[in-house]
């Protein structure tokens, strides 16, 4: 143990047996979150060796100005299940902050965060699919690492500390893990049998079924059923060997860019899990009783070159389905938000977010909470969740009608992923550009959003320019 690390053991213990006595006098659990600065880190490799030690990792890499996050195990797993899931964990959340206890030394510490996410719909049944993914689950990690914009590094150890209970076996056990996630030059070298080759692609639906979908979708919006409907589509693919996480993951930062990377890994059944993807687009962002959301709707491919890719842009902006589209999503927004806030604004114009292969319409919407004691990110989340950008609109209509008519299950894809700090603050973000993976299988999604003069097949080639990055990240192109 370096004398570094011997600090790491005396600071903590120290800190909890403190702890322990209030703990033990007072008759009541306290929640421990101990923290201490450490040098820069690479957060990808970090992320890899966390999920092979512990099976439970997230990750997470911030283009809105957030932070960038590495967790390791479980301190505490918060669950949530059908139509009261945000209301659950915000409920837990607020249990566990309520007998919170840092340690001072460290004023700017962030202190424990809760990070995960939840399905799209809370109706999904448990599959080998993305279904296998809970309804919502939310983790207070044992260990975290965090980057904070202003460059500075933390590491924080997590641990409830009960009444006359002994602490020190788990918190030498959490410690020992700081130590191995922190030892990146001794990486563990198992055998990782890598993909040599796509064995199988399947389209679900079809393409021919998914643009039939869109015909249909368009004669209810004739028929005054919705304005909006968003359908979406999965290719399921099957490898030979297995898929390298952690270069899907190095991929998707170097080649998709203005998107927010996430990766959330599980165990399960005797094998991990992850989804992981690229998302451009936030749900909620909430910081010191400012929210912003945007409206992330219509669409049009890059072009090969800067003149093609100038002429598509300005194509996009004139053409009056994708505007309408953006409309839609963010006059949504906007009505939502003026039920807890004020001081609401709405950008003029949309502005053009170009990623790898696509060009999107992205209009922000912000305001001041009227009561940020009463509102919090989790009430903003179920607010907004799903915005017409991921379900349509109206959206009771529209999600009984994709209910009826989608023929996958969509899984965490397109549900609200994130974190949030004690203080409240946090970013969720909608899991679009994304995949479940386990083993040597992985589902990809893509959906569009459909309104009156849609066209089926261009729709489906849309959805085709979406999969590309996460086939790209995949090595499955």
């Amino acid at each position: 143990m370096t004398s570094y690390q011997s600090r790491f053991h005396e600071s903590a213990f120290g800190f909890a047996a403190q702890l322990s006595l209030e703990a033990t006098e007072k008759g009541s659990p306290i929640f421990m979150s101990w923290s201490t600065r450490v040098p820069e880190f690479d957060h990808v490799k970090l992320w890899d060796r966390a999920r092979g030690l512990t099976g439970n990792a997230f990750l997470w890499i911030s283009t809105w100005g957030g932070p960038r996050i590495v967790t390791a195990g479980s301190a505490v797993g918060i669950g949530g299940t059908g139509s009261g899931r945000f209301a659950d964990v915000r409920q837990a959340w607020s249990e566990i902050t309520s007998i919170l206890r840092q340690n001072c030394d460290l004023a700017h510490a962030p202190g424990p965060v809760l990070v995960g996410g939840f399905a799209f719909s809370p109706e999904v049944p448990d599959s080998m699919g993305a279904g296998s993914f809970p309804d919502g689950l939310m983790t207070v990690p044992a260990v975290q690492f965090i980057s904070l914009p202003c460059g500075d590094n933390y590491v924080t150890v997590n641990l409830l500390i009960r009444p006359a209970a002994d602490f020190s076996q788990v918190l030498a056990s959490r410690l020992q893990l700081l130590e191995d996630l922190m030892n990146l030059e001794e990486l563990h070298n198992e055998s990782r049998a890598a993909s040599s080759g796509v064995l199988s692609k399947i389209e679900i639906p079809s393409g021919l079924e998914f643009q039939r979908l869109v015909e249909r979708a368009v004669g209810e919006i004739r028929a005054g059923t919705f304005e909006m409907i968003v359908p979406v589509r999965e290719l399921k693919v099957t490898v030979d060997g297995e898929f390298d996480l952690s270069a899907a993951v190095q991929r998707l930062l170097v080649n998709s860019p203005n998107t927010t990377v996430f990766a959330s890994h599980l165990m399960g059944e005797g094998s991990g899990k992850c989804f992981l993807g690229a998302t451009p687009e936030y749900l909620v962002r909430l910081t010191g009783g400012t929210v912003r959301t945007l409206g992330l709707a219509g669409s049009i491919p890059r072009g090969t070159v800067p003149e093609q890719d100038s002429v598509l842009e300005s194509q996009l902006m004139a053409d009056q389905k994708l505007r309408r589209e953006n409309s839609v999503v963010t006059e949504m927004l906007r009505q939502v938000l003026s039920g807890v806030c004020s001081k609401i604004e709405v950008e003029n114009e949309p502005k053009v977010l170009k990623l790898a292969q696509i060009q999107h319409l992205a209009t922000e919407v912000c305001g001041m909470l009227d009561r940020p004691s009463d509102v919090g990110i989790f009430d903003l989340v179920a607010m907004l969740h799903p915005t017409p950008a991921l379900g349509g609109h109206p959206r009771r209509e529209a999600l009984n009608w994709l209910k009826d008519n989608e023929s996958i299950e969509r899984g965490w894809f397109a549900g609200p992923v994130g974190w949030v700090q004690s203080d409240g603050s946090g970013e969720f973000g909608v899991a679009i550009r994304s995949a479940f993976v386990r083993n040597s299988e992985a589902s990809l999604y893509a959906g569009c959003g459909i309104v009156e003069g849609s066209e089926p097949r261009a729709e489906y080639e849309e959805t085709q320019v979406k999969l590309l990055a996460m086939a790209a990240a995949l090595g499955c192109l």
